[in-house]
């Protein structure tokens, strides 16, 4: 199993949640007794060449996300980049989901 199976298959024992205030995004991660968070705040129309709407990560704490992965598969040092990536890929995608009602 390559490292980005295996984060996809520990973050879906993870049940996901987002609360959203005004143009902030807070994706909630919890499994047990761990608990992460994701939040993003909406930018509209920055530029000309940008028209849309993006989602940008000002906060996370992952700590304990990060931690139940390494306890299901420890991690090295360098897999911390690539960890941190996927999560913020993945919790962008549920942001997405979410606003298009799927």
């Amino acid at each position: 199993m390559d490292r980005k199976e295996l984060y996809r298959s520990v973050l879906e024992k993870f049940s996901t949640g987002i609360t959203k205030s005004e143009n902030h995004y807070i994706v909630t991660y919890s499994h047990g007794l761990f608990e992460g968070t994701c939040k993003y705040v909406e930018k509209s129309g920055m530029s000309k060449l940008q028209p849309q709407s993006i989602m940008l990560l000002t906060e996370t704490d992952m700590g304990d996300v990060i931690e139940f992965i390494h306890k299901e598969s420890p991690l090295s040092s360098e897999d911390h980049n690539d960890l941190q990536m996927y999560i913020r890929e993945h919790s962008l995608q549920v942001i997405h989901l979410t606003i298009n009602g799927q």
